[in-house]
């Protein structure tokens, strides 16, 4: 099953997540096509985002889209509706055979990990198909929290951090086969995460 023919069905999923943000967001922005700008050098393989003061190195060949106007038509309404509750999607994208997918979303909640992640999960109940619960993540650089999962014939895993105020979630997912062939990659990948000096724009 290649991710990019299901990606409308994963999104459509992700859409629903973004009640919780509304919950919890306690400042009004205007919509803006960006708040948190990133690059992806695709030969370097490393996303960053410089506004945040993160960066992730990848492993593998992936196809990782950070503007609204390269991602698909569904990215680009949940890219919008995340910017109108002052959050954004920072990237999406997919590895190059289509097999794999990933995002990471943004919001500016100064919320502990962990209470993050559990608001997001109490968010998409009647999503999740089956749920392996949320865990501490052990090894990366920042305190971070996982809730791995499964919804829309995928099993997912997602990583929930602070950087500053921050709450950043950063989700892999595949077939359930896929995935857990490269769940060590996703948790290597993570563990890859920096805290680089943040730009204002």
């Amino acid at each position: 099953m290649r991710i990019v023919k299901n990606f409308k069905n994963t999104l459509t999923y992700l859409i629903i997540s973004v009640s919780v943000i509304l919950a919890c967001c306690i400042v009004s922005c205007s919509p803006r096509a960006s708040f948190f700008p990133g690059s992806y050098l695709k030969n370097d393989r490393i996303y960053t985002n410089k506004a945040i003061g993160f960066s992730l190195l990848f492993q593998g060949s992936w196809n990782i889209m950070t503007e609204q106007k390269s991602f698909t038509p569904v990215g680009k309404k949940l890219s919008l509706d995340l910017s109108k509750l002052g959050a954004e999607l920072l990237f999406m994208g997919s590895t190059t055979e289509g097999t794999q997918g990933t995002r990471a979303i943004a919001a500016h909640l100064n919320l502990p990990a962990l209470t993050y992640a559990e608001k997001i999960r109490a968010a998409n109940t009647s999503e999740v198909s089956a749920d392996s619960g949320i865990t501490e993540f052990t090894g990366a650089l920042l305190p971070m929290v996982r809730w791995e999962y499964w919804t829309g014939g995928f099993h997912f895993v997602e990583f929930f951090m602070q950087i500053e105020t921050y709450n950043i979630r950063i989700a892999f997912w595949a077939s359930n086969e896929t995935f857990t062939q490269f769940i060590p990659i996703y948790e290597s990948m993570i563990r890859s995460i920096e805290v680089v000096s943040p730009t204002v724009y």
